[in-house]
């Protein structure tokens, strides 16, 4: 009799460690989904950020490769004036 209740007893414990280990692991993986989904927006974020210095300097670029068009044709123009 002492055995079988010491084996009961063994059970319970061995389903509230099992219990506890479980909640355990829920929060963890609560965490771990909060911290994906931040860290998923943050790359967005950044990404986007990205993207828009790239317009940026292509536009600049775009900018001044015309500037240096027209000085290249103003100067032949000149060149050809005299």
């Amino acid at each position: 009799r002492g055995s079988s209740e010491a084996f009961v007893k063994g059970e319970v414990e061995m389903e509230k460690s099992c219990e506890s280990m479980r909640n355990r692991l829920n929060e963890s993986s609560k965490a771990l989904d909060e911290r994906s989904s931040s860290i998923q927006s943050s790359t967005n974020q950044t990404l986007q950020h990205f993207e828009e210095k790239v317009v940026e300097s292509k536009n600049a670029i775009s900018h001044l490769v015309l500037r240096m068009k027209s000085l290249i044709t103003n100067l032949s123009e000149s060149k050809a004036e005299k």
